[in-house]
């Protein structure tokens, strides 16, 4: 289960998704679905190897059927209007990419992330999660050519190297540069790139779930922020936003909390949504400048904010 490894390594932990037992309605380009499957999950965080038990592999092929069965007519739709499409879309990626020579396997997944691929026995196998459209069927294609054409070092079962951050956002804007050019941008209707998607998609409660859910699994998020004390070009008024959600780290903390923060004498006059999403717009600023890249400050529209760390 490369997803495991995935979570394990610390890499989708460290962008921030959503680690989760359950499929939510929405925010799904940012959820890596992960049952807590026993004795699947046990056995496999344990040895961290694919040397399961023969009762956690009827499990999983349990678990795998119950979830196909629920949502059987969705992937059936999905397939069917794939099955219309993909040899000329399999042609245009052939004449966009005349390098491309590996033949392209496609294989919906239960588990894991919006999908993954990698490289084996000469060709590139694709997994789309069972409730992708066909868009993202393409998107995944092209992201699996361009990594396998212009990062051929970082793909294949068992190399991990894809998991630096550096090359990851790399081959993602590659990809999404793909996207808007001829001939494919007829065929998007959306043509946000996936580092784009999860860059705006967030949910507070989510990222709460998904910190108690490592938690469970003995697998915590490792923490960016430790202090504000080393934080260069921060105002008071910003480390004492950023002490509050600290302090309240991987819950969500109200809006009232928050200006309490900002105006701690008198937050009930001067409250102002608008003026508190401003200074969060330019604490997720100053925090890149000082080498914390991922948005580790998540919104619940309706309630606050999140120290997802």
């Amino acid at each position: 289960m490369r997803c495991a490894d995935n979570i394990i390594s610390g890499f989708y932990p460290k962008l921030r998704l959503y680690i989760l037992p359950f499929l939510p309605h929405k925010f799904r380009e940012r959820v890596v679905l992960f049952p807590n499957i026993e004795p699947l999950t046990r056995e496999y965080l344990a040895s961290r190897k694919n040397n399961f038990s023969q009762r956690a592999l009827e499990v999983f092929n349990h678990y795998t059927e119950k979830y196909f069965e629920k949502y059987r007519k969705r992937v059936e739709g999905t397939q069917k209007h794939w099955d219309g499409i993909e040899k000329s879309f399999i042609n245009l990626v052939y004449k966009k990419f005349p390098q491309a020579k590996r033949k392209i396997v496609i294989k919906p997944s239960i588990f894991g992330t919006t999908g993954q691929y990698y490289r084996k026995y000469g060709a590139i196998y694709v997994f789309p999660r069972f409730d992708r459209t066909t868009e993202a069927i393409g998107k995944l294609i092209i992201l699996g050519i361009v990594h396998d054409i212009y990062y051929p070092n970082t793909l294949g079962v068992g190399n991990m190297n894809h998991l630096k951050r550096g090359i990851w956002i790399k081959k993602q804007k590659h990809a999404t540069r793909i996207f808007r050019s001829e001939p494919f941008k007829s065929f998007f209707n959306d043509i946000k790139g996936y580092e784009e998607m999860i860059g705006i998609n967030f949910a507070g409660n989510l990222a709460e779930k998904s910190s108690a859910y490592l938690k469970e699994l003995n697998l915590p998020v490792e923490s960016e922020l430790l202090t504000t004390n080393t934080l260069k070009g921060m105002s008071p008024r910003e480390k004492r936003i950023l002490k509050c959600l600290m302090e309240k780290k991987n819950k969500v903390v109200s809006f009232d909390m928050v200006a309490k923060s900002v105006w701690p004498d008198c937050h009930s006059e001067k409250f102002s949504l608008y003026a508190i999403a401003k200074h969060i717009e330019r604490i997720r600023y100053k925090l890149q400048q000082n080498a914390i890249e991922t948005n580790i400050i998540h919104t619940q529209r309706g309630k606050g904010y999140i120290l997802y760390d």
